[in-house]
């Protein structure tokens, strides 16, 4: 969880400050929605008011999209996965919302089939 209680703007100002701290000195990183994070965190992200969640106001996908390592967002927003280099090793990073529904397992599913050969 970023914040507490999702429908809180000044803890997702706090947030948003602290990973400003990140971007500012160029290090990537990848969110993974917590139900502390939402406002309607009781159902299946595709059930779900974009337009009510404070993450998707603070955390949209073009700000996922200024970090080096973010290659995509499902059609949610609250999943994302980003392909990392570790000591030479390419990786892949799933950042699934806490409670993902059958749709973004099946886009999860999707970005592991195009990316056959990454761990």
């Amino acid at each position: 969880d970023m914040v507490q209680f999702g429908s809180n703007a000044d803890q997702w100002s706090a947030a948003d400050g602290a990973m400003t701290i990140l971007e500012d000195g160029g290090l990537s990183y990848g969110v993974s929605v917590g139900n502390h994070d939402l406002i309607n965190s009781g159902s299946w992200d595709t059930r779900r008011d974009p337009a009510a969640e404070l993450y998707l106001d603070f955390f949209p996908e073009d700000r996922a999209a200024s970090q080096m390592t973010f290659r995509g967002r499902d059609p949610t927003g609250f999943n994302e996965y980003h392909l990392i280099t570790v000591s030479g090793v390419r990786l892949l990073v799933l950042a699934l919302d806490w409670r993902a529904s059958s749709t973004t397992l099946a886009w999860a599913r999707s970005v592991l089939d195009e990316n056959p050969t990454v761990p």
